[in-house]
């Protein structure tokens, strides 16, 4: 699985919802996947363009990992 194949198509987040088709496990998003996630909770993770993939994954992880 790459990521929820939805989560740019879903609504609006509401506080405690995930996107369709949620993985916990972060290490086999894709970067499209990341990017989806990124629109469905309107927030960048940290992540800038200059970011790996690996970086990238690293930085959402985190993020969630925060809570």
């Amino acid at each position: 699985m790459n990521g929820p194949a939805n989560a740019a198509n879903a609504a609006a987040a509401e506080i405690g919802t995930q996107p369709p088709d949620f993985d916990p496990y972060v290490e086999v998003y894709s970067d499209k996947a990341i990017l989806e996630m990124m629109v469905f909770y309107n927030e960048t993770f940290g992540i800038v363009p200059q970011d790996d993939h690996r970086v990238r994954v690293s930085k959402f992880r985190r993020f969630f990992a925060e809570f």
